[in-house]
């Protein structure tokens, strides 16, 4: 639990753009070689969605690690390197244009 500004626990809630960092560093600490996001930015604004894709996309160039990313925003699938489409049942991967 969070501490009001007073000390006393009050239930403060991070908010969600901090709760997706969390959970991007937790998984770091592990140094993985391969990260799975299924949707990271599904109840973020635009900008703050923005920022968190950046900073995946940094970890992938930085480090190497490969990230797979599970999204229903196109304007984020359009940043992929290799675009996975699920219909019916089969998966289509095509090399992005």
């Amino acid at each position: 639990m969070l501490r009001g500004a007073d000390g006393r626990g009050r239930g403060v809630s991070p908010t969600p753009a901090r709760r997706v960092r969390a959970a991007i560093v937790a998984c770091l600490l592990k140094e993985p070689t391969v990260l799975l996001a299924d949707e990271p930015t599904g109840n973020l604004d635009e900008d703050t969605r923005d920022e968190i894709i950046g900073l995946l996309e940094k970890l992938w160039q930085d480090s190497g690690v490969t990230l797979v990313l599970v999204t229903h925003d196109s304007s984020i699938a359009r940043r992929a390197q290799r675009l996975g489409t699920l219909k019916n049942g089969k998966l289509t991967v095509k090399q992005a244009v």
